[in-house]
Parts: C-alpha cells; structure tokens; sequence
C-alpha cells in the first residue's frame, strides 16, 4: 500500500523513498521525515539526529516525525532497557545479508491519539503462526502460473493507461497529473507491474518500486499495492507483487553483487500483510518482548473504504491551530502500516534465476 508519500501539489510523481540526506518538513499529511544517508553507530548520534529533527518539526507544526537510518550492530536495539527515543520498527538486516548485523530503525511518533486498534492482533498471531521462511505452501511461481486466462502481467505503460492506473492508485491520493507524469517520466530507480484484463487490454491491479541508497544498502521499497474491487479475490495482486519482486532482484542484480532490501509496508486495516505473505514477504519481530510493536502508526492515509480512524483534530486542545495545517487532509484515514522484507531464504527459495526468467517471461505476452 501506499506509505510514504511526498506532498503532492498537484501533477509530480508521488514517491515512498524520498531522498537520502537532509530532513524533509513538506511531506504530505503533517509529516516530517529524515533517512541518514551514513550507517550509524551509536545511540547519541541517533538522539542527537532526532532530537533536531523533532524539535523543527514541532516548531512548523508536522503531526508526525519519522526518523530512518541503518544502525550497526553496535547500536543495541534488543536490549531490556528504554529505548533512548522512541522506536516504532526494527528490521534486521541479516535476514536478507547474513554478513551484516545491522538493522533498519524508524525511529517515530506522533504528536497526537496514536493508539493502534483494528486488525493488529490478529495479524500479529497469524505471523506468530506463519512466518515461514522457504516453506510456502504455494510458491510465488505457482501463483503466477495460476493466473486464470483472462488476464496477462504487464510492466508496459502508455498514455492510453492513465485512466486505469488513477482508478488503481486514487486511494493513495495521486492525481491524474501525477500518474500521467508517472507514465512519461518514470526514473530508472522506479518499476512498474499490473495485472490486465485481457478482453479489454485494461489495467486491473498494479504495484510499484522505488529504490534508494542509504547507509550501506540498497533499499527497494514495493508500494502502491492495488486491485479494482470488482476484480478481488483472484489473487492478481498477488501476481503483480511477485512479477515487481522478480523484476527488482533481476534488474538489480546486473549492477550489483549483493540482493537488494526489499521492504514495503502493509495496511493493517485491510490487511495488505496477506498480499506480502504470499508473495514471500517476512515481517520480523512481531510479539519479540524485546523489540517494539513494528507499527509505523497513522503513517498516511488511505482511501481503503474502511471505518475511519479515532484520530481527532479538536483534541489537541489549546494546541490545536498550531496543527491545523497539518490535519488539512483525509486525517480521519490514516492507517497503521506493519513493514515486511523479503528474506535472503526466500530470495533463494522463490526467486533463483530460473524462476526469475519465468516470471518475467510472462510479461506483456
């Protein structure tokens, strides 16, 4: 699903990775956020980075402030004692390059009600129950051989697409502008897959990829998960996911020696988790006593159809015209993400060269 997008001003290309680098106070939804282009290794510097980012985001009235970084392993983030700042998610790194002990943090918080509620413990028992790693029942490959007849994987995109992809993605606020800018001018660190209907040649689920290099990795992010409600239930998400996995590893892969981190975050309200799971996804750390709940909380919003959130404006009290600007938006939709990676096992067990070939062998046909 849609997570991290930029403030959208009408017709630029939404984007889930942002940049690297200096902190960005202008990202949609009230935000401010921050990913540390350096590896870090101690607590102080990660205190030191978002205490400053917290105290300007404050001062310009951002609702939330999300702080990114990779860690080393000298940064313990598994202790018993208090996290320093507050922690929303931790992801091994190790699980996709056994060589580093490092992780993934996000350190965040909102400034605002941020209790989490709906599907959470459900999804946290079926990980409990399932996380398992090279052991699928049906494999990625076996779903996209499965897919029924009437449709076909595509990562083309024309003109003639617009319409069909702003359906897809309108829940997680793009514009037409914005897809139509995304068409012509997607860069060379984005990829595209849809699912098409192939009687009318339309597209009727569709993801996206964004990569960006920070710390000592390069991370890919899949996103923008989506599937118009008349065509549910037939696991053509399912099969944009593993055909985007499949095109990051084998595009990525000619560049470099070592996989990328693929990471996307799930929608716990519509429980986009299910989508990650049988695609091979991995959420780690989930019920860990030791780690923190993994929940990115009322990150963005989005237009799922589901029961609005209990997040309200007035209760901020006397604070409230300080934040108005940052609440100017669909608030009463944002939504809990939990974050998934896609495990060196199961890079192994699903997406080896040959599997690789064949799944990209189906495309645009």
């Amino acid at each position: 699903m849609s997570i991290d997008i930029q403030k959208n001003t009408g017709n630029e290309i939404l984007t889930s990775m942002g940049q690297a680098g200096l902190p960005d106070y202008s990202r949609s939804e009230g935000r401010a956020y921050q990913t540390l282009l350096h590896v870090i290794n101690s607590w102080d510097d990660i205190v030191q980075a978002y205490t400053a980012l917290r105290s300007e985001a404050l001062n310009r009235g951002r609702r939330r402030v999300v702080l990114r970084a990779e860690c080393s392993g000298d940064v313990d983030v598994f202790s018993d004692e208090p996290f320093p700042v507050p922690i929303e998610v931790v992801l091994p790194i190790g699980i996709v390059r056994p060589q580093n002990n490092g992780n993934i943090i996000y350190a965040a918080e909102n400034f605002h009600n941020s209790q989490v509620h709906g599907n959470y413990g459900d999804l946290a028992l079926f990980w409990f129950r399932h996380n398992q790693l090279g052991n699928l029942a049906k494999t990625p490959l076996d779903r996209i051989r499965k897919l029924d007849s009437p449709f076909s994987l595509s990562k083309k995109l024309t003109e003639d697409d617009i319409d069909d992809l702003y359906k897809l993605w309108r829940p997680f606020r793009w514009t037409r502008e914005g897809v139509e800018k995304f068409i012509k001018e997607k860069s060379d660190n984005m990829w595209f897959s849809g699912v098409r209907d192939r009687q009318t040649g339309n597209l009727v689920s569709a993801c996206m990829g964004e990569s960006l290099n920070f710390g000592s990795i390069l991370a890919v992010e899949g996103t923008e998960y989506s599937t118009l409600p008349e065509y549910g239930g037939k696991g053509l998400c399912t099969a944009a996911v593993v055909g985007l996995n499949a095109q990051v590893l084998n595009d990525t892969m000619k560049r470099q020696e070592e996989y990328p981190v693929i990471i996307a975050e799930f929608n716990v309200a519509s429980r986009s988790d299910m989508v990650g799971y049988a695609a091979g996804m991995y959420l780690p750390n989930l019920m860990n006593p030791f780690s923190p709940m993994q929940v990115l909380r009322k990150n963005v919003s989005v237009l799922d159809s589901l029961e609005p959130n209990d997040v309200k404006w007035e209760e901020l009290g006397d604070e409230k015209q300080h934040f108005r600007d940052a609440f100017r938006t669909t608030h009463r939709y944002w939504r809990d993400f939990v974050p998934g990676i896609l495990p060196l096992r199961n890079i192994e067990a699903y997406y080896d060269s040959d599997q690789r070939k064949e799944i990209l062998d189906m495309y645009d046909r």
